[in-house]
């Protein structure tokens, strides 16, 4: 079935089309795929505490047994990760005390906020990659604080690489997941304007 919508109202038709149409899914299987974006973001959630915890545990040892722009490094590793752990620990609560019993529209809007989260994330990882170089290249010009500069540098871009990685890993699982409920609807756009199709 093919509706053709002029571009001014393709949202509210498609909005009316999440609202109206079953897209396959009924109760449980929105109960199923709620429940499985949560365990998606419990299951991230312990591998971006498990980071946390073992460059707190590594650094705060190795922040006493090191010298110069190591100490540093190991410094802002302690640091950063204290704010990882605890982002971990109200993910994991938000995870595991998020709400499954919810209709197909405000389903489909959790499921696209968690992605615009993660990709809102992997621009700031990349400002924290950025800040750790141009603190690099402020320790050459700083030399009184050379060490503290490139050590925070090298931090900063060791944690941001990471979490860039992890947010757009976590954003792809998502991405997947949210493929599983919308895999009957079809969008395309055309000269008259947007063609919606949904397989029943």
């Amino acid at each position: 079935m093919d509706v053709l919508v002029p571009m001014k109202t393709w949202m509210w038709t498609l909005l009316l089309v999440m609202l109206i149409a079953p897209l396959g899914a009924d109760a449980q299987d929105l109960i199923t795929f709620n429940q499985d974006r949560l365990d998606i973001n419990r299951s991230g959630m312990y591998v971006l505490g498990g980071w946390a915890a073992g460059n707190m545990a590594l650094s705060g040892w190795q922040y006493y047994q090191t010298d110069g722009s190591t100490k540093y490094f190991h410094q802002m590793n302690v640091f950063w990760n204290l704010v990882n752990l605890s982002i971990a620990g109200i993910g994991y609560y938000g995870a595991v005390t998020g709400a499954t019993d919810l209709d197909l529209a405000n389903s489909l809007i959790e499921q696209r906020k968690i992605e615009k989260i993660l990709l809102f994330n992997a621009g700031l990882d990349v400002a924290y990659v950025t800040a750790g170089f141009l603190l690099r290249e402020r320790a050459k010009v700083k030399t009184d604080r050379m060490d503290q500069f490139t050590g925070w540098g090298n931090s900063l871009i060791l944690q941001g690489s990471f979490l860039f990685v992890f947010d757009l890993v976590m954003h792809q699982i998502h991405r997947n997941h949210a493929s599983e409920l919308l895999n009957g609807l079809d969008v395309s756009v055309g000269l008259s304007g947007l063609a919606l199709r949904y397989t029943f």
